[in-house]
């Protein structure tokens, strides 16, 4: 080794080199590479080509790369620009005929994510009829973190009438839910806010309690230069502060400098803690567990502590006698 030039420490994982063991190489700044077997803390950390998990999923993602590439060019030949809706509809049968395989609905979501309702809407129908513990989940997911309003709510309406065929709630469905309840994003809570209360789903009561009031720190650091804001009380008086003579031929003139005297109090708001109190979550709650109990429960507010009191008195010795606790 010459110098003490910068050494760069590059990981081969064998899985990505094809075979053989780990190894780690090390390159010196006169170019010559030097190669050993990796620590044997490093190669516990790499996964083991020869496992069939890994060979599944490389099978997979490379599967993925594939068909997404596919469906882009599918989706330019039947929903690009300037296709009409017959031609969209041909794409439709088409989708339902070739990629109605459940590995392929995240990626059927992604690659029509901006395209019109109808192809959106055509596809929560595929996932529908699909008849599938996957396909439900997605109607869910679509149901719970959609933007589009309209295809939000179309895809609800699929997923309640799927769960009333089946007769149950898949815990994938449950599983989305209540990843729906813990986010901060206000229309996500509320959609399922909405789906738990639909679907009776009372075991998402205690995230409906946490979901009630969503808190955030806003601090005077970080990106942000200066205050907040600020906050004045007071009265103000404007007076000559300067005056500036102009004179020319046969003229006289003054150019005043008007300033401001304030009497009174200026607040300055440095940091703010925002609360936002979603009152749709409480509605939500309360008729979810007015309706189980047989008496309401609206007198608790939105106070969170009184609701958590309220579950250890009363919801989770419900919760037991249905054999849900």
């Amino acid at each position: 080794m010459h110098g003490s030039g910068a050494i760069a420490l590059v990981v081969l994982g064998a899985a990505l080199a094809g075979a053989g063991a780990a190894r780690a190489q090390v390159i010196i700044d006169d170019g010559g590479p030097m190669s050993y077997p990796a620590p044997e803390w490093m190669e516990k950390l790499l996964p083991d080509p020869n496992d069939p998990r890994v060979k599944a999923y490389a099978a997979q993602q490379k599967l993925r790369r594939e068909k997404e590439l596919e469906l882009r060019r599918f989706r330019k030949q039947y929903f690009g620009y300037g296709n009409n809706g017959e031609t969209r509809q041909v794409g439709l049968a088409l989708l339902r005929e070739r990629y109605n395989d459940p590995t392929l609905y995240p990626l059927l979501l992604e690659v029509f994510e901006h395209d019109k309702e109808d192809v959106r809407i055509g596809l929560l129908d595929m996932f529908a009829d699909a008849g599938t513990e996957e396909g439900d989940a997605t109607l869910a997911w679509q149901a719970v973190f959609e933007d589009d309003e309209a295809v939000r709510a179309a895809a609800a309406e699929r997923l309640l009438g799927r769960v009333g065929e089946v007769g149950e709630v898949s815990n994938r469905i449950r599983l989305v839910v209540g990843a729906g309840l813990q986010k901060e994003k206000n229309s996500e809570v509320l959609a399922a806010a909405g789906i738990a209360e639909a679907l009776s789903l009372y075991e998402m009561v205690p995230l409906l309690i946490a979901a009630q009031v969503s808190g955030d720190t806003q601090a005077a650091g970080g990106e942000r230069a200066g205050n907040l804001g600020w906050i004045i009380v007071a009265q103000q008086q404007a007076f000559v502060s300067d005056l500036q003579p102009v004179v020319s031929d046969s003229a006289v003139a003054f150019d005043p400098t008007l300033s401001v005297a304030t009497e009174g109090v200026v607040l300055e708001v440095q940091d703010a803690v925002v609360f936002t109190y979603r009152t749709e979550v409480f509605y939500t709650l309360t008729r979810m567990t007015s309706d189980a109990l047989g008496r309401s429960t609206a007198h608790l507010g939105m106070d969170e502590a009184k609701w958590w009191a309220w579950y250890e008195r009363e919801w989770k010795p419900w919760m037991a006698a249905r054999g849900e606790g």
